[in-house]
């Protein structure tokens, strides 16, 4: 199963960065979202099997 991974990243000071990763999984299942906290910023990992879905979150998350 192929899976899209969107990476966001949201600055203290109001920058945003978000890409794509692709991944290949051995399970059925999306792998579960994460957050971890730095001292500058906060990372977003979230998980999607359709790419244009993924590529729709990304976007969004550009606008922030």
């Amino acid at each position: 199963m192929k899976v899209y991974c969107v990476v966001t990243e949201f600055y203290d000071n109001g920058k945003v960065k978000a890409w794509i990763t692709d991944h290949t999984t051995n399970g059925e299942r999306l792998p579960q979202s994460s957050t971890t906290v730095y001292r500058n910023k906060d990372v977003y990992r979230d998980y999607f099997s359709d790419k244009s879905e993924a590529i729709r979150f990304c976007d969004e998350a550009k606008e922030a």
